[in-house]
């Protein structure tokens, strides 16, 4: 069972907690879909992240430059940070400390 949750914080970042898998993607996707031009997505308490949640980041991105604006991944944790490595994606996405 997938623990998960996605939360807007006051500066109109999204907070992202727990596992991003096939059944969270989509509520990440639509959290970020209406977060404005440059998304800040947080990180640090993203205990998973499976092929499902990298596509979900993928579109996140694709969507968001479209309209001339830019991902960043606010203080990735070691589960993000390994995917990003081992996808070779730690270069297509902003990454910044909290």
């Amino acid at each position: 069972m997938t623990s998960f949750s996605v939360q807007r914080t006051g500066d109109g970042s999204v907070s992202v907690m727990g596992e991003i898998d096939a059944i969270a993607a989509p509520v990440l996707e639509a959290a970020c879909a209406d977060a404005g031009d440059d998304v800040r997505i947080e990180c640090r308490d993203c205990e998973f992240i499976d092929s499902a949640g990298v596509s979900a980041l993928l579109r996140i991105r694709s969507a968001v430059t479209a309209r001339g604006g830019s991902v960043t991944l606010v203080d990735p944790s070691p589960a993000v940070e390994r995917i990003l490595a081992i996808t070779g994606l730690g270069e297509a996405f902003g990454v910044a400390a909290g």
